[in-house]
């Protein structure tokens, strides 16, 4: 079921003066889960968001420790994988 057009506002419409009143409670029963489903969403694209912004700078730290000198042992090590596994995930970058 497709959720009631929002008129700006987050909270769960008047009581309709035609639908009975257990409908009119499961529909906004059912705008509130929405609702929250919706913030959910939006944590989870906050987080992916800042995935992404650290998988950049870790990337941007590695290319700057590999510059300087340091082994892809030292590397691995402090990223907690394996020498082999940095080289792998960062050696074309």
């Amino acid at each position: 079921m497709k959720p009631a057009a929002s008129s700006g506002s987050c909270r769960p419409r008047e009581k309709s003066a035609h639908a009975p009143e257990p409908v009119d409670d499961a529909i906004g029963d059912e705008w509130l889960e929405y609702l929250a489903s919706v913030g959910a969403v939006d944590g989870v694209v906050a987080a992916a968001r800042g995935y992404a912004q650290a998988g950049q700078r870790l990337d941007k730290t590695v290319a700057a420790a590999k510059a300087a000198g340091a082994t892809w042992a030292e590397i691995g090590r402090a990223a907690g994988i394996t020498r082999q596994a940095a080289h792998e995930r960062w050696a074309d970058k």
